[in-house]
């Protein structure tokens, strides 16, 4: 399991963190062109606009990991 950073207050695991970790376990699965937003944020138990509003598109989040 990835080592995530914490908000050292409460200890939660990052948005940004858990969010990166699961596109790049998608991006090892399907590739680029299989990576969504929707995907990603069902995969991490988020809603999709927590998901954009740390990556507004899927370039952003494919950049980031």
């Amino acid at each position: 399991m990835a080592d995530y950073a914490t908000n050292s207050t409460s200890g939660d695991v990052t948005l940004s963190e858990l969010t990166k970790d699961t596109a790049h376990q998608h991006l090892v699965k399907v590739g680029g062109s299989g990576l969504s937003l929707d995907s990603a944020a069902r995969d991490c138990g988020l809603a999709a606009l927590d998901v954009e509003s740390l990556f507004p598109h899927r370039d952003a989040c494919c950049g980031a990991v």
